[in-house]
């Protein structure tokens, strides 16, 4: 819920800290007099400008958890689940906090929340807000906000011991400011080999060779890599579950919906295998 995270946000534009406005949690407010009203869903908008993007739509949203509740993806949850638990096993003096930043509907963040510490809170937001909806139907010390990675963000400095981004966009900037000493960054993106069959098919986006240097580039100002995990397994999906694949991620920008179906019912109908080949890296504040 987010009341077992409004300790550790702040106003996006003034950094000052949010709390409660007396004894009503539909609205959190600055000492200043900044006010941000909580959706009846129970997640929060915290933007310290209008968005120019709006994140993934619901359509999106929606294939993204029907494919996700299918356990293809059950592999890499796990073993980001477990990466998660180990960078954060040394906060034991104080509540554990991760951001998960680009949350998406929570799939990875659930898994992650078995894995750690029951008394761990976790952040989770996504500039979507049909996103945001589903992170607030988690269970636990989950609270759900609205909020863009490359804004300020919404939270205090130095609160947080682990940030998470997985499949999603990165500010290694922010990431610095609001760890502890000692916190790290666990970033999750697909290598090149990821989903091959549905690139050779004209249906899938394909991978930039360069796209893991760059990543290590925007890291090595605030950060060292410590490990670089592949996790690789193969899924044979359905026909649908193809479709869902093209359509809940960035490849559904590119996309052609005719030929999307007509590529999927193909490979269905001979059981193609999809490669699965994803990159997990730790990275550690080099201050630490």
């Amino acid at each position: 819920m987010l009341d077992d995270v409004v300790a550790y946000l702040a106003d996006p534009r003034t950094g000052e800290s949010l709390q409660w406005c007396g004894n009503d949690k539909r609205v959190l407010t600055t000492e200043s007099g900044r006010h941000y009203d909580v959706a009846r869903q129970g997640y929060v908008t915290l933007f310290g400008a209008g968005r120019a993007f709006p994140g993934d739509n619901a359509h999106m949203v929606m294939n993204r958890d029907t494919f996700l509740a299918s356990g293809l993806y059950a592999p890499l949850a796990r073993r980001i689940a477990a990466h998660g638990a180990q960078m954060t096993m040394s906060s034991d003096q104080h509540t554990p906090v991760i951001v998960d930043m680009g949350a998406g509907t929570g799939y990875y963040t659930h898994e992650l929340q078995r894995a750690v510490s029951s008394e761990t809170r976790i952040i989770a937001a996504d500039i979507s807000v049909p996103a945001a909806k589903r992170l607030a139907k988690l269970d636990g010390h989950v609270g759900a906000i609205v909020a863009d990675v490359w804004q300020r963000w919404p939270i205090k400095d130095a609160c947080a011991d682990l940030v998470m981004h997985v499949f999603a966009p990165r500010n290694p900037a922010e990431a610095a400011r609001v760890l502890r000493p000692g916190g790290g960054v666990l970033v999750v993106a697909p290598s090149q080999r990821h989903l091959q069959e549905l690139v050779a098919a004209g249906i899938a986006v394909h991978v930039d060779s360069q796209k893991a240097d760059r990543l290590r580039q925007g890291f090595i100002e605030y950060f060292d890599e410590v490990d670089c995990d592949l996790c690789e397994w193969t899924i044979t999906p359905t026909r649908s579950q193809i479709e869902q694949i093209i359509t809940m991620g960035p490849s559904s920008y590119h996309s052609d919906t005719e030929k999307v179906s007509a590529a999927a019912a193909e490979l269905a109908a001979v059981h193609q295998q999809i490669t699965c080949s994803v990159e997990i890296r730790q990275y550690k504040r080099k201050d630490s």
